[in-house]
């Protein structure tokens, strides 16, 4: 983790040392869409989330778009990997430019988070993950905010340096109350469970790489 986190940092510092000054060129100020492969590092609760976005300029003040991110984390016991989780999530969004580069982002979205095992033994071994033992959904509002910069013309290299989702409304599909072994115990995890779904989520340096045109 510590060897991509530097890896991520010196991709941002190679983008900045080849940006332009802060002019945007007839080419840019006539472009109105944007795509961005994106990688977060330092996602939380799941570490490290790859996705993508899209975004259409409305003017050089705003611009609107889709985000996508999923995440993937291993559960592992004594060194046995016995299940995993995943988290997604899909976030419309807008950005607010303050200058040409330094930008503002709110946005609405919604996240699926599932904890999956194996069904028996042999799914475990095979790492054939197939039985839902617990999955949340949640509403959000994202706030956040980064920058951006322009360089070799339609390329750009953006950092959201703070992004959270907060939830606004949450449900458990998946109880894993279904496991419990007594009616208290049940009542505990869905207690557990009322609260747990309203987790915070977002990111630390989401780093977006794209193209402009």
């Amino acid at each position: 983790m510590k060897s991509l986190l530097l890896t991520c940092l010196l991709s941002v510092l190679s983008c900045l040392s080849l940006a332009q000054d802060n002019q945007v060129d007839d080419y840019l100020n006539n472009s109105k869409y944007s795509i961005n492969t994106t990688i977060s590092p330092v996602n939380f609760p799941l570490p490290l989330a790859f996705g993508i976005s899209a975004y259409y300029k409305v003017d050089n003040n705003w611009s609107v778009g889709v985000d996508y991110l999923r995440s993937n984390l291993k559960i592992a016991f004594f060194g046995f990997d016995i299940g995993e989780s995943t988290q997604s999530s899909y976030t419309l969004q807008v950005k607010r430019y303050y200058g040409q580069s330094f930008n503002v982002k709110m946005g609405l979205g919604t996240r699926n988070t599932q904890v999956l095992f194996g069904k028996s033994l042999i799914d475990l071994a095979s790492a054939n993950y197939q039985e839902t033992a617990a999955e949340f959904n949640a509403k959000y509002i994202r706030i956040g905010l980064g920058n951006v910069w322009h360089f070799k013309k339609q390329f750009t290299a953006e950092v959201d340096w703070l992004t959270i989702d907060i939830p606004v409304n949450a449900q458990v599909v998946t109880s894993a109350a279904q496991y419990a072994q007594s009616e208290d115990g049940a009542q505990t995890i869905k207690s557990a469970e009322s609260i747990i779904k309203y987790f915070p989520s977002g990111s630390i340096l989401k780093i977006n790489l794209g193209i402009v045109f």
